[in-house]
């Protein structure tokens, strides 16, 4: 795959992304504050970063699976990974959701 059809691909998942959760893709240059984002929501209630990938990490996958084996559909699905504090390095928490958990909880356009 050359470089031009990997950022093609990548730019058509940020549209796609955008339409999926109501939001738009912004184009280089278009976000005015520091950073890069992708995506922003068509009320401004959002911003996000996409990132384009073949496969996500087996141990995404494996917590995901195991929400998916919970019989519960009144709450909201979450992933949740902290990573261990290293030597001068404070502890993350990370907060992860399918989309259609996303959409059933927050709806879209």
């Amino acid at each position: 795959m050359t470089r031009s059809s990997i950022v093609a691909h990548s730019k058509q998942a940020e549209r796609d992304v955008g339409l999926l959760l109501g939001g738009k893709r912004l184009h280089a240059g278009e976000w005015k504050g520091k950073g890069d984002i992708d995506v922003i929501a068509d009320d401004n209630s959002w911003i996000a970063q996409v990132k384009h990938r073949k496969d996500v990490a087996a141990y995404i996958q494996e917590g995901m699976r195991q929400l998916d084996e919970v019989e519960e559909n009144q709450r909201t699905k979450l992933l949740v990974i902290k990573t261990k504090p290293g030597k001068g390095k404070p502890s993350e928490t990370y907060v992860m959701m399918r989309a259609r958990e996303w959409l059933r909880s927050y709806g879209s356009n």
